[in-house]
């Protein structure tokens, strides 16, 4: 019985061999995700900006929204002091047309 040792060694040289490859090739997949790792990363952080700025927007249109309901409260309020006047005016005239 004869053992081939330079057939072995030459399925070996090409088992390493494809091993590299293979290994060459899941180092540049690896690369290539970091890459779109990176640019994933950079997009959700412009749209975390966005969103803050969105978010900020909203915010102050909702103040800008109670602002102005306080604002027609304040008028409604006023209209109502005005009508009280008119009566209270009303009243003194016919309380002096009276005597």
């Amino acid at each position: 019985m004869s053992v081939d040792f330079r057939g072995l060694t030459d399925d070996l040289r090409m088992l390493v061999a494809c091993i590299k490859e293979r290994c060459s090739i899941a180092e540049r997949k690896i690369e290539q995700q970091k890459q779109e790792i990176a640019q994933l990363n950079s997009r959700i952080a412009e749209l975390e900006a966005l969103n803050e700025e969105i978010t900020s927007k909203y915010q102050s249109l909702q103040a800008g929204m109670t602002m102005s309901g306080s604002a027609e409260d304040v008028s409604a309020l006023k209209d109502r002091y005005l009508a009280l006047v008119r009566e209270i005016d009303d009243c003194i005239g016919l309380m002096q047309h009276g005597r």
